[in-house]
């Protein structure tokens, strides 16, 4: 089996797991008898967690080779492993929250050392199509969105962390089959020492901006897919109708991340051009959203998330790929890997508190004034540079 295809069964298994993590956590802390403002808490500490590991994992990376993301992921897919497989026994409310949360905290740091697993590739000679490959993720979350909805309401929220389990354990087997190799001769020649937090910002201002500018845009995409139970639940649909719902918004990102690759080589646009469109779209879901007057109108709305949340994931890391140097490559990741983590921990707080205090259309009017926000900033950046 090739290195190519490899990262793509690598990105469609951490996608099944990181849908099991994120999308059906409020659900399955809703089951275990929590708030909407407690689970907004339980997420948003996670999450900070779990984006703090991966500022770290990306400078561990970059600094020692030991912590290459191989090595890194191996240790990471064992956690998610062992956590899923203590949750299926039921071990009572406040460990299985416990155990849920070091679930969401662990996810998060996995993903910018798998997006570099493919970049790794291609500089060592083996072409790895990142939109091909996060396409495939997208299938996977696609597939096991439509399988944990209908599964949960068969069986109830204990399918959760089976599922899980069996993500995990395809993600580990997977990883340990991918060899490490030398790095380029050029590049071992020529590689810099990775730049310092404070060189980072110096080195790199109109990116960092960007990455701010993503982060508002995130805020609207994790405030939906965390709560959109409640998004369902507002227009009469269910745990299957969110099943439903997110299976048709990763099926939609399917064309726009397999065609990425091909758009980029046209040498008609550029990867910041595609973050301000995606940005534009976010918008147009939010309005969209608060008009709905059925769940059949939500399903309608998902089949936008190609253009939105399917195009931005991929442009962001070939965007950070692009302008940062070698050796700060690996913290490039991490930074635009953060923008969702930090999207994820601001939305389930303040999402949790607007819904249980304004209601579900209150969330959505201010995740969408953050999305308008966050794409005036990138334009307004990419325009001053």
């Amino acid at each position: 089996m090739s290195e190519n295809v490899k990262c793509r069964i690598l990105q469609g298994t951490y996608c099944a797991l990181l849908c099991i993590a994120l999308s059906f956590n409020t659900y399955y802390l809703e089951a275990a008898g929590f708030s909407y403002k407690m689970i907004g808490i339980f997420v948003s500490v996670s999450c900070a967690a779990g984006c703090i590991l991966q500022a770290v994992a990306g400078r561990l990376a970059d600094l020692k080779p030991v912590f290459v993301w191989k090595n890194q992921l191996m240790v990471m897919g064992i956690i998610q492993i062992a956590v899923s497989a203590i949750l299926i026994t039921e071990p009572g409310r406040i460990l299985s929250c416990i155990l849920y949360i070091l679930m969401m905290i662990v996810v998060l740091p996995m993903m910018p050392m798998i997006n570099r697993a493919s970049f790794y590739y291609t500089e060592r000679g083996i072409p790895v199509d990142f939109g091909i490959a996060r396409g495939i993720g997208s299938m996977a979350f696609s597939a096991m969105s439509f399988a944990a909805g209908r599964f949960t309401v068969l069986w109830g929220s204990r399918m959760v962390p089976v599922l899980a389990c069996i993500s995990a354990l395809l993600f580990l087997a997977t990883t340990i089959s991918m060899p490490l190799m030398d790095a380029p001769t050029r590049e071992r020649s020529e590689k810099e020492e990775p730049s310092s937090v404070k060189g980072l910002f110096k080195k790199y201002p109109t990116f960092m901006l960007s990455v701010f500018g993503i982060f508002l845009m995130f805020l609207f995409h994790n405030g939906v897919n965390t709560y959109m139970i409640r998004i369902v639940r507002n227009v009469g649909g269910d745990s299957g109708s969110m099943g439903l719902a997110l299976g048709i918004a990763a099926a939609a990102e399917l064309p726009v991340l397999f065609l990425y690759g091909r758009l980029m080589k046209t040498g008609k646009f550029r990867n910041i051009t595609l973050v301000h469109v995606s940005g534009g779209l976010f918008v147009l879901r939010g309005i969209l959203y608060i008009l709905a007057p059925n769940v059949y109108v939500i399903y309608f709305i998902q089949l936008l998330q190609g253009l939105t949340f399917g195009l931005l994931i991929a442009a962001k890391a070939n965007y950070a790929n692009e302008v940062m140097s070698p050796e700060d490559q690996s913290s490039g990741q991490s930074l635009v890997a953060m923008t969702e983590s930090l999207g994820i921990v601001c939305a389930s707080l303040l999402g949790g508190f607007l819904i249980d205090d304004m209601g579900v259309n209150a969330m959505i009017i201010v995740f969408t004034v953050a999305a308008a926000l966050g794409t005036l900033i990138t334009i307004i950046d990419i325009r001053k540079k």
